[in-house]
């Protein structure tokens, strides 16, 4: 089931509820930082595209934004593929930008390929320690692959930065309740009763079933 929550954010979910946001929380970083720049980018028309995919030859390490914009444009018309390729472009430039290394790793995870997305996660972290969505989407990867434990860890991270994040605690809930550590999942649901009640509601459903 898919639904949009917000411009930037794609938010999916799985049989259990338990949502992921491989587009959205990547995107943070860059979208707070320059909004009016980067949408303008998502709004862009045929010949503006033309422009960007024809840019950026050289190998200075400054075009490397360039080709991300161009991946932001092919991720947001569902061109998973060439939304991958020009992310790393855009890290073969620039191979310690953490937003292009994230987005490497959620152009991998939108086509289905988590393992491959994993390193470039890490990667984004150990660049940019303090920068939340790699761990959540990491969080997010480890639960499709079912290594739950890994996906935890991942969840207490993105807390320890994001402490009232909705969405983090949401999933380490589900997380902990498939690991049938009810006390801790009931511990998170707690917490986001006094977040986001009607997550709240929905992760006692999980917990209960």
């Amino acid at each position: 089931m898919l639904k949009t929550a917000a411009a930037r954010k794609t938010v999916m979910t799985d049989s259990q509820g338990r949502k992921f946001e491989f587009g959205g929380k990547n995107l943070e970083v860059g979208f707070e930082k320059n909004k009016d720049r980067w949408q303008g980018f998502l709004k862009v028309d045929a010949a503006a595209q033309e422009f960007i995919e024809k840019a950026s030859k050289s190998n200075d390490p400054a075009n490397a934004e360039d080709y991300i914009k161009q991946g932001l444009v092919y991720g947001q018309q569902g061109k998973h593929k060439e939304a991958l390729s020009a992310f790393k472009e855009a890290i073969r430039l620039d191979p310690n930008n953490p937003l292009g290394q994230s987005l490497v790793g959620t152009a991998y995870s939108s086509l289905g390929q988590f393992e491959a997305a994993i390193p470039y996660y890490k990667k984004a972290i150990s660049l940019k320690p303090d920068f939340y969505s790699p761990y959540f989407n990491l969080g997010s990867v480890y639960n499709h692959l079912n290594r739950n434990q890994e996906a935890v860890e991942a969840y207490k991270q993105a807390i320890k930065l994001k402490p009232d994040d909705v969405d983090s605690h949401y999933n380490l809930g589900v997380t902990y309740s498939d690991l049938g550590n009810r006390e801790a999942a009931l511990k998170e649901y707690n917490i986001l009763n006094s977040l986001d009640k009607e997550a709240a509601k929905q992760l006692l459903k999980i917990i209960n079933k």
